[in-house]
């Protein structure tokens, strides 16, 4: 921008000054409004003070009279065209040039600066494609490696052969991957991305522990291969919302007394950074290493954690019944022998295949016999409903495999037609799938990781009430004798009364030869003489069997599951139906740990009873508790924790073993126990997200052969 009039400096009789003009022919001059003077612009910025004019840099130039030069006939030129052809100008004009190249395309510095910030930028893409392959092995439980990883392999493992899936539709991770020399997919490395994402959610955990400010833990032990490893699992609130986590296997193959487990858990928690935290519930099953109450290590942990109250594990209480109950009856342990032994024959794959050929052939929807197993009533249950659907097809298969002798299980097969012919067999089948079928519901529930002290001990209440009513119940046990006639008439099975059994007094009955005549005189036969027999099998039946299995599971639920041994859960059920004076044990027990005013906390249930009612639910509380923010009741809000993040059972342990037989396979032993323990964690966690741009800024901190910052 210029001055339309520029000041005039009078040279002799001549008034002269700067012209515009001048502007259009020298693009490197400039105007100085202040010293009304000329000046260079390159030769001003991008000079030096040795190599420039000071006219024309620092002093300028405004002689308009001299400004053209002499004007001889040769030359011509003007003072401007001359200070523009010197070498130095030249020079500057150059650099001055260069630098407006260098604003469009970029300078050199810039350009360095552009292509390493790209360069981190595809090492950090290339990296996280890499920590995505260890996530999603790790939470699926596949294996990494493979038997041999060289060129010549065809299967490298699953981490290489995914970083080649990845190769193919991504040109920049083929570059990095099959082009350099260090591509960072070495089994160290996997450990090192492996070890940080297992932090990463480990310290997750932790946090929110901390924010709950209490938990409880539970631990059980199981085989694996050669060694034992035990499961460390807790729970807490979040939010108010129940968590149960898997914190790691710890391998106790060196020793399993208390004192050495006791040190296991203590080491691991300190590990965890959670050995500071209360631990205000335990839980284990009643293996008398951990239950004992003299030197278990429930009692090691209660000196450490002094309101740590120990609840045997209710779903390994509820299995103990079962087990109780066959030993005390023996038609049971012939049941579930039988049950095991038509299992293991149609386990065969040639039998089991003529089994489902039977199963289409009839018309009958497809289900498969189930194993029985030690810990689960499911499997009890699911295999009484199995055998009783499937029954017409396993006989026709027996009876087929019998009339074909084909090989030496024949005599099998003649054994275990015997067997499921046999009355008793039919008769405690359909009794004990009526008693397992209410059980199972308490199973699921103690399994529930939603489930409490409070809830389960109602449930359980109960189930034993439902067992008392059907015990009692006439009507119900007709319909179960009704469906066991039915099945029985279907299936040619006699209900008859065994012969050690029958009355000494027999019943006269019709001569056989009249069978097929009707009789005008009457003979010695009573004639309701059938239905005198069909009501003594009943009435037998009922005597021997249903009140038999009814009576001896009731009592050992009850012995099992004793007021004395559920006070904890009657406190903690009081306290949630907002009773404060039934719920004083609990209120008693964790009062000094947590600072609880007895006056304060009665006063708070009182109101929430009065705004919620007499009935009210957990789900209500909690929502309550969540809109005032744990401020307007804070006493009754910090025992609502308690109450719970108190243990119902050790079932998270036992899905862990699930976890620990999938991922820790017979091929993959040789792997170390950190591995095994991290890799168990990311399969059974896979609930918490795991970002891979804090991974791999964590990964990033330690000293690595690849810039990523």
């Amino acid at each position: 921008m210029f001055k339309k009039e520029y000041p005039k400096t009078k040279f002799g009789s001549q008034n002269r000054g700067f012209t515009p003009s001048y502007f259009s022919e020298f693009n490197w001059l400039e105007y100085s409004i202040r010293k009304d003077s000329v000046f260079c612009f390159p030769c001003r910025i991008f000079g030096t003070a040795h190599q420039t004019e000071n006219t024309f840099t620092v002093i300028g130039f405004k002689n308009w009279k001299k400004l053209w030069g002499s004007r001889d006939s040769k030359t011509k030129k003007s003072k401007l065209s001359l200070h523009a052809s010197t070498i130095n100008h030249i020079n500057c004009m150059s650099r001055w040039l260069e630098y407006k190249n260098s604003l469009k395309q970029g300078s050199i510095i810039f350009k360095l600066s552009t292509a390493n910030k790209e360069h981190i930028d595809k090492n950090r893409q290339y990296i996280k494609c890499l920590i995505d392959i260890v996530i999603f092995l790790g939470r699926q439980g596949l294996p990494f490696r493979g038997h041999r990883e060289n060129e010549d392999a065809l299967n490298k493992g699953n981490f290489k052969e995914l970083c080649m899936l990845f190769s193919k539709h991504h040109i920049e991770f083929e570059k990095k991957y099959i082009f350099n020399s260090t591509n960072h997919t070495s089994w160290a490395i996997q450990n090192d991305l492996i070890n940080i994402c297992t932090s990463y959610v480990r310290d997750n955990i932790v946090s929110e522990v901390k924010k709950c400010g209490m938990f409880s833990i539970s631990c059980d032990e199981s085989r694996s291969h050669k060694e034992e490893q035990m499961s460390i699992c807790i729970r807490y609130t979040n939010n108010l919302e129940v968590k149960e986590r898997f914190l790691g296997f710890v391998d106790v193959s060196y020793r399993q007394n208390a004192d050495a487990l006791y040190s296991f858990i203590i080491d691991f928690l300190r590990f965890c950074n959670l050995s500071d935290i209360p631990i205000v519930g335990q839980s284990f099953d009643g293996a008398n290493v951990m239950s004992g109450q003299k030197g278990g290590v429930q009692t090691k942990l209660k000196q450490i954690y002094p309101y740590a109250i120990y609840i045997h594990c209710m779903a390994h209480k509820l299995n103990l019944v079962i087990v109780d109950t066959c030993k005390y009856l023996k038609y049971l342990r012939k049941l579930f022998n039988g049950l095991e032994a038509i299992y293991v024959h149609f386990s065969y794959p040639s039998k089991n295949k003529k089994f489902n050929e039977i199963q289409n052939l009839l018309g009958l929807k497809k289900k498969s016999l189930v194993q029985l197993s030690e810990t689960r009533w499911a499997c009890r249950f699911k295999s009484c409903s199995s055998v009783i659907q499937n029954y017409g097809v396993l006989i026709q298969s027996l009876k087929e495999e019998i009339d074909a002798q084909k090989n030496k299980d024949v005599a099998e097969a003649i054994g275990i037609i015997s067997t499921i012919k046999s009355v008793d067999f039919v008769i405690y089948l359909f009794i004990l799938k009526e008693v397992l079928q209410i059980i199972h519901i308490l199973s699921n529930h103690l399994q529930s990781k939603s489930a409490t002290l409070g809830n389960s001990k109602s449930l359980i209440t109960g189930v034993i009430t439902t067992l008392q009513e059907h015990r009692d119940s006439e009507q119900h046990y007709n319909t179960l004798w009704n469906e066991m006639l039915e099945f029985s008439t279907k299936h040619d099975i006699s209900l008859e009364i065994p012969l050690q059994s029958v009355s000494k007094k027999r019943l006269r009955k019709e001569p056989s030869q009249l069978k097929d005549f009707v009789c005008l005189s009457t003979t010695s036969a009573s004639d309701d003489h059938t239905a005198d027999i069909v009501e003594t099998k009943k009435k037998y039946w009922k005597k021997k069997a249903y009140y038999n299995v009814l009576d001896t599971m009731i009592n050992i639920l009850k012995t099992r599951f004793s007021e004395e041994s559920l006070q904890v859960a009657s406190s903690v059920d009081n306290l949630l139906k907002l009773k404060f004076e039934s719920s004083s044990f609990l209120i008693d027990h964790y009062k000094d740990l947590f600072g609880i005013c007895n006056q304060s906390l009665m006063s708070e249930m009182s109101v929430l009873k009065n705004i919620l009612g007499e009935n009210s639910s957990l789900e209500e509380i909690k929502q309550h508790l969540i809109l005032y923010d744990g401020k307007v009741f804070p006493n009754f809000c910090k025992m609502f924790q308690v109450a719970v993040t108190l243990p119902v059972s050790t079932a998270i342990c036992e899905r862990s073993f699930s976890t620990m037989r999938r991922i820790k396979t017979w091929l993959r032993t040789c792997m170390n126990q950190d591995r095994f323990s991290n890799l168990s964690i990311m399969n059974i966690e896979k609930d918490i997200p795991i970002n891979n741009e804090d991974i791999l800024n964590i990964f990033d901190k330690t000293e690595r052969r690849i810039q990523l910052h």
